[in-house]
């Protein structure tokens, strides 16, 4: 299929969303920006411990992703378009955020897990 041929399927299915009273569709697709809590849930679930960040970090990271400017729709960084309840979640994550102030939030919730340990 030619990528025009592409671009004008994907322009219809657009405007048969959007007539149907789809609301609030990303522009580079036809899913919501919405993401439902049950979905996070899933993808989480399926993350495996020795993946994962200690519960700890993982609630000091989200607070950071919540406390910044750049969180759309409530779960989505605008820097990099991830759900931030994913990239919290996941040990070789790090902030994408281009201040050094903002990515000090994360190496911070780091150091105040290694301390709540000793």
């Amino acid at each position: 299929m030619s990528e025009s041929m592409q671009t004008r399927d994907r322009n219809i299915a657009r405007e048969a969303d959007r007539a149907a009273g789809s609301e609030s569709l990303c522009k580079g697709c036809r899913e919501s920006v919405a993401v439902p809590e049950s979905h996070l849930a899933r993808i989480l679930a399926k993350i495996r411990p020795e993946d994962s960040v200690s519960e700890f970090l993982y609630e000091q990271r989200l607070s950071a992703c919540g406390s910044c400017e750049s969180l759309s729709y409530g779960t989505t960084c605008m820097h990099c378009g991830c759900l931030v309840a994913i990239r919290a979640r996941l040990k070789t994550s790090h902030c994408p955020h281009p201040s050094a102030g903002k990515r000090a939030s994360w190496v911070l919730a780091v150091q105040a897990e290694a301390h709540a340990q000793i």
